[in-house]
C-alpha cells in the first residue's frame, strides 16, 4: 500500500474516500486541522466522531491543530 495524506473535516466525509483510496492501493492517514469550525462544541463533536470512526476502520489520524500536542 502507498501512504497518502488525506485532510478531513469529520468522520462521515472520510468514509467513501478512504474506501476508494484503499481499493486503488493507497493507505490514507487522515490529517485533522479545522480551526474554522465553530462552535467549540461542534468542533469537538466532529473530532470525536472522526477519531471513533478512524479507530474502527483502522485509519491513522494526525491532529495538526495548534495545542493538540
Amino acid at each position: 500500500m502507498t501512504p497518502l495524506a488525506l485532510h478531513a473535516c469529520c468522520g462521515p466525509c472520510s468514509l467513501m474516500p478512504v474506501k476508494s483510496l484503499r481499493e486503488e492501493g493507497f493507505e490514507p492517514t487522515i490529517l485533522w486541522d479545522n480551526p474554522n469550525i465553530q462552535s467549540v462544541a461542534e468542533h469537538d463533536v466532529r473530532l470525536a466522531t472522526l477519531l471513533s470512526w478512524a479507530d474502527d476502520a483502522g485509519v491513522s489520524v494526525i491532529r495538526c491543530e495548534a495545542g493538540s500536542g
